[in-house]
């Protein structure tokens, strides 16, 4: 019953088995990358590296693979310390130290889409830049 136009949200309260519970099974976590998370994401973003630097490295800077282990690097980061830091344990699993490892697999989306248009461009510009004709004997 409301009086004298006090209005108060009456929520029921934790029990201590709630508590407990919350404790045992994490809860919200707590975003803390460890040394093995960082090497787990440094290893996966050199993999991406050598393989963007396949796909695309002959007709672009011979630094691609520099450029694409940075850059995954840090979308990496982005995508398991930000977009997911919201998300539980139970929510992220597997779990490699603090680095939500599927999540951070979304990044190769963007990156192989990036190698390829990299591969593109290098091609259409190493073919403006050539003059046509027979290749050059040294």
């Amino acid at each position: 019953m409301v009086r004298g136009g006090d209005v108060r949200l009456y929520l029921p309260r934790a029990t201590r088995a709630d508590d407990e519970l919350e404790q045992t099974t994490g809860g919200a976590m707590t975003w803390d990358l460890g040394l093995s998370g960082l090497a787990y994401l440094l290893a996966m973003s050199l993999v991406f590296g050598l393989g963007a630097h396949l796909i695309a490295g002959r007709v672009t800077t011979n630094w691609l693979w520099l450029i694409a282990t940075a850059g995954f690097f840090v979308l990496g980061l982005f995508i398991s310390e930000v977009l997911f830091g919201w998300a539980t344990e139970e929510d992220l699993q597997p779990n490699i130290d603090g680095l939500s490892r599927d999540e951070v697999l979304l990044g190769l989306i963007p990156g192989l889409a990036a190698a390829l248009v990299a591969r593109r461009w290098g091609r259409r510009r190493r073919r403006l830049h050539d003059p046509p004709g027979p290749p050059k004997t040294v």
